[in-house]
């Protein structure tokens, strides 16, 4: 097993082919990545798309390997719909439609909710503002 391969296992994304890593600092790591289908199948009217109209990078926070965080830097590809006309980007198991934090991300927050039982002690391990991790604990519970 390469280890690219070994390394998108361990982060639960193997739809995703790694293309370079990019040290930002010693705590920080941006993964560059891209999803390896030919066709891709269209949110309105299930049907096979295998037009590219465009490209989209995104940023997808995820939660630390080895004391590094980790962000992901996907670039996606909007594919036209050949039935109802309309473009829509390319979906990724494990990273919800709209969302910037992977769902693994959001589980690792709740479990600490679970644990710490404050919200500070939660927002300072995470290293994320108060209310943000608030929303973001708010929003898995609903869902």
């Amino acid at each position: 097993m390469t280890p690219e391969k070994y390394l998108l296992r361990k982060l639960m994304l193997p739809q995703l082919k790694l293309i370079y890593v990019e040290k930002i600092s010693n705590k920080t790591l941006h993964y560059h990545c891209e999803k390896e289908t030919v066709w891709e199948i269209c949110r309105k009217r299930p049907t096979k798309s295998f037009s590219v109209h465009d490209h989209r990078t995104v940023s997808i926070r995820d939660t630390k390997f080895h004391t590094k965080n980790i962000r992901l830097i996907i670039r996606k590809r909007r594919f036209r719909c050949p039935n109802c006309k309309s473009s829509f980007t390319e979906s990724i198991d494990g990273i919800k439609v709209g969302f910037r934090t992977s769902e693994k991300y959001r589980n690792q927050i709740l479990y600490k909710y679970k644990n710490f039982h404050t919200n500070k002690s939660v927002a300072s391990d995470i290293q994320m503002f108060r209310y943000s991790c608030l929303q973001s604990c708010k929003r898995k519970i609903r869902t």
